[in-house]
C-alpha cells in the first residue's frame, strides 16, 4: 500500500464522474476496459480503500471517493 494517488490514475478518477460502465470509461480513456479494470484494482489496492462500486457493469464513485481529502 503507497497511500499515495498516481498522477497516471488521476483521469481515470477525473472521467469516472460521467462514466457509468467500465466500458464507458474505457472509451473516454481511450483504454480496453479490462485495463482500466486492473488499473482501478491496483488503485484502490494502493489506496487501501474502495474507490468504486461495481455492480452489473455499472460503475460509480463511492461516497468516500466524492470526498476532494479521500487521499493524503
Amino acid at each position: 500500500m503507497t497511500d499515495r494517488l498516481k498522477w497516471a490514475d488521476v483521469p481515470i478518477l477525473l472521467s469516472a464522474e460521467e462514466a457509468t460502465s467500465l466500458s464507458m470509461l474505457g472509451e473516454m480513456l481511450r483504454m480496453d476496459a479490462t485495463t482500466v479494470s486492473r488499473r482501478i484494482t491496483t488503485m484502490e489496492r494502493d489506496l487501501g480503500v474502495t474507490v468504486f462500486t461495481r455492480s452489473r457493469g455499472t460503475l460509480a464513485l463511492t461516497p468516500q471517493t466524492r470526498n476532494p481529502h479521500f487521499v493524503k
